[in-house]
């Protein structure tokens, strides 16, 4: 059986890019349950523990990209989904970034993408 929460985040982010010099799918994702902290996203994303991460507020990040078609409607639908939303933004001019919440089961769900910053 499909799980629910991955096929609404799929059907929410469906289309969209993350806007930088490589417009970068988003990807979706349903996590087993942890708390939504760095250490636990670099343990569930398999992201090295030396690689720079940084936290950003889910408001900053969203604020960034309200003017960016389909990202206010995304937003609040993660909203609507997830409580504690965090951004986690990890690598230096190659960036990996996810925006992390936790479902009522205690899941950590969201979506990874990429950016090229220079």
């Amino acid at each position: 059986m499909p799980d629910m929460l991955l096929t609404r985040l799929r059907q929410a982010m469906e289309g969209l890019l993350y806007p930088s010099e490589y417009d970068a799918p988003l990807e979706p994702f349903v996590w087993e349950p942890a708390d939504n902290t760095l250490a636990e996203v670099r343990r569930l994303s398999g992201h090295p523990p030396e690689e720079r991460c940084q936290t950003l507020s889910a408001d900053a990040f969203f604020g960034e990209l309200a003017e960016v078609e389909g990202f206010p409607a995304l937003y609040e639908t993660l909203k609507d989904t997830l409580t504690d939303l965090k951004v986690y933004r990890c690598g230096a001019a190659n960036r990996t970034l996810y925006v992390v919440g936790r479902d009522a089961q205690g899941r950590l769900a969201g979506f990874k993408t990429r950016a090229v910053e220079t």
